[in-house]
């Protein structure tokens, strides 16, 4: 699990990206939005505000 690795091996999942398989597509395709980081870089900055 990446949230695991770069968060903390305690970190408390909420959601399974297993069953609910998110997808930016639509956001995409209606938006043209593209995150501006990768998801280990947002990983990161999520974990520095976490207490």
């Amino acid at each position: 699990h990446v949230v695991k690795e770069v968060i903390d091996s305690i970190a408390t999942i909420e959601c399974n990206p297993h069953t609910t398989k998110p997808d930016i597509t639509k956001a995409n395709n209606l938006l043209r939005w593209e995150p501006k980081m990768s998801l280990r870089q947002g990983l990161r900055c999520m974990g520095a505000l976490l207490p």
